[in-house]
């Protein structure tokens, strides 16, 4: 074994290791000491505050999800009027879709939708006669906008 000397003792290599370990654990403040002068950590009163407010905070809650006009209900009566809406609008469609094959099918008129009424047939365009017709070199004049001619 090789002898070391240290402060004029000769010691082992395995003599100043276990030394150097024992001076590291005496060097080492006392937990449980110091635990007890700052006392440190969550007290019954912290939990205590804390439980109380995530109950507040869980009763704000389930009142605005499901009281009297909260977020259930009001997403109930949207999905009612969507329904509704979609009812409506279907109905509209198989309407027009009716109407679109009688026309096609020449059996019907053309209603007006806002009103359920019929609208007359349009006239014929006259045919072209021989007083309405121009010939070149004829002389056009059109109502200015007082109404001379």
């Amino acid at each position: 074994m090789e002898k070391l000397n240290c402060k004029s003792k000769l010691v082992t290599k395995q003599e100043k290791k276990k030394g150097i370990e024992v001076m590291s654990k005496q060097m080492k403040p006392n937990t449980q000491v110091n635990k007890k002068k700052g006392a440190s950590g969550i007290t019954l009163i912290a939990l205590i505050i804390t439980i109380v407010i995530l109950i507040i905070l869980a009763t704000v809650t389930i009142n605005v999800a499901f009281g009297e006009g909260g977020l259930i209900e009001k997403a109930q009566q949207a999905k009612n009027l969507t329904e509704q809406a979609t009812r409506n609008e279907q109905e509209s469609l198989n309407s027009i879709m009716k109407q679109f094959n009688e026309i096609m099918s020449g059996e019907g008129d053309i209603e007006n939708p806002n009103t359920n009424e019929t609208t007359p047939d349009e006239p014929e365009p006259e045919e072209p006669t021989v007083e309405n017709t121009l010939k070149a070199g004829d002389y056009v004049t059109y109502p200015s906008a007082q109404g001379d001619i």
